[in-house]
């Protein structure tokens, strides 16, 4: 019984510490005003004015901050998902980071002006960096991820090694030999079912003779490099 109370009554100082928490906005300053105004700037950039206009006070409270960081990680997000599709390395680091965000973000203790500051700048910066400007929630340039063959091949070098070369061989053995039941006049379904894979895999090979040789020059790039490691 006496256990029963006690729990209840660490319970109840956590509610009441919580709510307190969430009550007490941070202490005011000339330079918080001019955080929250970054702050909602900077959300203006991703969302257009509309969506955020007249909130700045609310990010006296660290729960609207919370609330807001959140927000705006989650369409960062969408946008890498949408537009970074050609470079996977790419895509996957930034998603990575994006996700560790959003787990901070839950648990982010603003405290003051300074903090609202640095993370209202550093929005800014990601939203013009995706192409968004002027306050609009719109892209106004777009951003072109732009490799050229020896730092995708050093990429593929770095990051993907030996394990990435089998895979390689592979695919572009099957891709030749797809690609050359199709010059005998075999239809795709019963390509499908020589090479034992699905139909639409078969389509997707298809499309993609520009990956095929990519893949084929990045194998070339590799097997030179180790030859010249081995004189």
């Amino acid at each position: 019984m006496k256990s029963s109370n006690k729990q209840s009554a660490h319970q109840a100082v956590r509610h009441k510490r919580k709510a307190t928490d969430e009550a007490v906005p941070i202490e005011h300053s000339s330079l918080l005003q001019f955080a929250e105004f970054d702050l909602e700037m900077a959300l203006s950039e991703l969302f257009g004015m509309k969506h955020w206009s007249g909130t700045t006070s609310l990010f006296e409270y660290p729960k609207h901050v919370q609330s807001a960081v959140a927000e705006a990680i989650s369409k960062i997000e969408m946008e890498v998902t949408n537009r970074v599709s050609t470079d996977e390395r790419l895509r996957g680091v930034l998603l990575h980071c994006t996700d560790s965000l959003k787990k901070y973000s839950r648990q982010l203790e603003v405290s003051n002006a300074s903090q609202i500051g640095v993370i209202a700048r550093l929005l800014h910066i990601i939203a013009y960096l995706l192409g968004f400007d002027h306050g609009r929630g719109e892209i106004n340039r777009h951003v072109i991820y732009y490799q050229t063959q020896e730092q995708l091949e050093r990429d593929v070098d770095l990051t993907k090694g030996e394990g990435w070369k089998n895979r390689a061989f592979e695919y572009v053995k099957r891709y030749e030999v797809i690609k050359s039941l199709q010059g005998q006049g075999i239809p795709r379904k019963q390509i499908a079912l020589i090479v034992n894979i699905p139909y639409h895999r078969v389509c997707a090979y298809l499309r993609k003779e520009k990956e095929y040789l990519q893949t084929m020059r990045t194998m070339e790039f590799m097997e030179k490099e180790r030859a010249k490691s081995r004189e």
